[in-house]
């Protein structure tokens, strides 16, 4: 059972009590503040940390986390006691390549031990760093592995996913300057190689792509915000590494997509886009239909009140609704929280916004306490830290 925690472990919140009388009453809205700072947090880390991971790296169960550092060109290994506290890992940082920018964790060897992948910001590259179960990685034989032979390089996107259904993962990047998708198929011993036809036409400047089978056929599709041409596109996937564009894409939304999460938020068991934006407050929600093409939600743009980044869609309340959580690295220290009202409606959690580190970039979320409880881990870009908000 020591590996049950090997990949991101998400577990979720308890939810509002009723409160009860002679006759049955509708539930009250707790004040409680949802999130508050761990006691020990903040957590160093290496210079301008743009992107975190979390997951099990060293094999005691306890979740630890990663930084891809774009200031010191590194990545920082921050090992867990399951309480709350970390520290270094042996060997950490990790020397990465210049200007190192996205990273994700995943088994790309199939040896039950979690291993990373990381791009640059001015790099085509992928580098693949294989775990050992003990907190410390080695490159991965012919690493880094180069998605694109254009010049400048310009990256903004990671994804990983089983793309040709070979059950071994693969990696998709976002080629900020080529207008582009690549793609890289894993042979499930940390090895890749091009896929057939890559790259794949997106719209102009893609930012961070998104993974998930949106026409439920079984299939990984791709998502791509692009900044400069103030769409999105939605590429289908057909199982065996090759995409196209779904009918109606690209997509028009509010000016300069930022980022791009997927979830389901309206109740409709069909998966639904969530974009934000850079320069406004404004965040673009898409409803989906379960073939691949999106609407304008009725309650779209939403106001954030502050600029959004990074968003992730989980169920924060445990109450069965995707909620939202929003960083705000360009405009303020704090993360918003926004509670699902199972339409696909949102509200202020209590306690939202709450309070992070000096520009909070990039966010991950796990149970970072082993108290059962979802909590937040920001990569504090100004900061040079993370810091834990512990899920109440």
């Amino acid at each position: 059972m020591k590996r049950a925690m090997s990949k991101q472990i998400f577990i979720l919140m308890f939810g509002a009590a009723l409160v009860e009388s002679c006759h049955t009453q509708s539930p009250v809205p707790s004040t409680t503040p949802l999130f508050a700072p761990a006691p020990d947090s903040s957590f160093a880390v290496g210079n301008r940390p743009v992107d975190v991971a979390v997951g099990e790296v060293n094999g005691d169960g306890k979740l630890d986390i990663l930084t891809a550092n774009g200031g010191s060109n590194d990545v920082t290994v921050l090992l867990g006691n399951g309480k709350g506290d970390f520290k270094a890992a042996p060997g950490s940082p990790l020397a990465a390549g210049a200007a190192p920018h996205l990273v994700t964790l995943a088994d790309f060897n199939r040896d039950n031990k979690l291993d990373f992948a990381i791009t640059g910001h001015d790099s085509y590259n992928v580098m693949v760093w294989l775990g050992n179960d003990s907190g410390s990685f080695t490159p991965a034989p012919d690493s880094p592995f180069t998605v694109l032979n254009v010049t400048p390089p310009h990256n903004h996107g990671l994804v990983i996913g089983d793309v040709n259904n070979d059950s071994n993962l693969d990696l998709a990047t976002s080629n900020h300057g080529h207008h582009s998708v690549s793609v890289l198929l894993g042979n499930g011993k940390g090895n890749f190689t091009p896929a057939a036809g890559s790259s794949f036409a997106v719209g102009r400047g893609p930012y961070p792509l998104a993974a998930a089978d949106l026409n439920q056929d079984g299939k990984l599709d791709l998502v791509t915000p692009n900044v400069a041409s103030n769409n999105v596109t939605v590429l289908l996937g057909d199982g065996n590494a090759s995409f196209t564009a779904a009918a109606g894409s690209p997509y028009p939304v509010l000016n300069r997509p930022y980022n791009v999460a997927i979830g389901e938020i309206n109740g409709d068991a069909k998966l639904d886009l969530i974009i934000t934006h850079d320069d406004i407050n404004d965040m673009t929600i898409l409803w989906g239909d379960g073939n691949g093409g999106f609407q304008r939600a009725p309650n779209s743009p939403y106001n954030l009140g502050r600029r959004g980044y990074k968003v992730i869609i989980v169920d924060v309340n445990n109450d069965a609704k995707k909620d939202l959580i929003v960083s705000h690295p360009l405009s303020s220290r704090n993360v918003t929280v926004l509670l699902n009202d199972g339409s696909g409606g949102f509200r202020a959690a209590p306690g939202s916004p709450f309070s992070a580190g000096s520009e909070p970039n990039s966010l991950a979320i796990g149970d970072m306490n082993g108290d059962g409880k979802l909590d937040i881990v920001a990569a504090n870009f100004a900061g040079n830290d993370v810091t834990i908000l512990f899920g109440k």
